[in-house]
C-alpha cells in the first residue's frame, strides 16, 4: 500500500471533522503508519503546544507530553512505527471545559476512524476523557494516564510506571507471537 493510500481515508475524516466544527483538527502523521498502524494511541485533545503548532498528531512534535510519549516508549519497546495518534475530541477546543456532548462527538469520530483500518488496532487510552471516550464508543482500550506532566506527576504522584505498563502491554499485544 502506498505512503498515501494508508493516510488518505484519515485525511478525508479529519476534513469532514474540520467541516463539521468549524476548528482545526490536527492531521494524522504523514511519516505514520497510517491505517496499517497495529497501535492506536489515543489522547484528550488536540493542544496548542503540540499538533495545533504543527498541525500533525505526531510523536516529535514540541510539546512535553509528547516527550514524555516518546520516552515511554522507548523505555517499553514499542516502536513509533507501528502506532498512530489520535484525540478523543479530536478538533480544537480552545478553553472549553469538555462536555458530555464532546465526548459522544468524539466518540463518534473514533469509530469512524477505527472503520478504516486494516486489521483492528490495540487502543491505548491517556487519560480520563480519553478513557470515557473509549467506552462511550465501545472500545476496549488500555487505559493509562495522560502522558503530560500533570497526568504523570499531578498533585505529587508518580504515574508513569502506570503509563509504561500500560505501553508495554500494547507493545506485547501488537506483536504476533513467532
Amino acid at each position: 500500500m502506498s505512503h498515501t493510500t494508508k493516510h488518505a481515508e484519515v485525511r478525508e475524516l479529519v476534513a469532514r471533522i474540520r467541516r463539521e466544527t468549524g476548528r482545526r483538527v490536527p492531521d494524522v502523521d504523514p511519516n505514520g503508519p497510517g491505517i496499517q498502524a497495529a497501535v492506536l494511541l489515543l489522547f484528550r485533545a488536540p493542544n496548542e503546544r503540540g499538533s495545533l503548532e504543527t498541525g500533525l498528531m505526531a510523536f516529535d512534535n514540541p510539546d512535553p507530553t509528547a516527550r514524555y510519549e516518546r520516552e515511554l516508549m522507548d523505555e517499553v519497546g514499542l516502536s513509533q512505527d507501528i502506532c498512530v495518534g489520535w484525540n478523543a475530541i479530536p478538533w480544537d477546543i480552545g478553553n472549553e471545559p469538555i462536555a458530555q456532548k464532546h465526548r459522544r462527538r468524539g466518540a463518534s469520530y473514533l469509530k469512524d476512524l477505527l472503520r478504516l483500518f486494516d486489521r483492528a488496532p490495540v487502543v491505548v487510552a491517556h487519560g480520563g476523557e480519553a478513557h470515557a471516550v473509549c467506552r462511550i464508543a465501545g472500545v476496549e482500550a488500555i487505559e493509562v494516564p495522560m502522558t503530560s506532566p500533570r497526568g504523570l506527576y499531578g498533585g505529587g504522584a508518580n504515574r508513569r510506571s502506570a503509563a509504561a505498563d500500560g505501553l508495554r502491554r500494547a507493545a506485547k499485544l501488537s506483536t504476533p507471537e513467532p
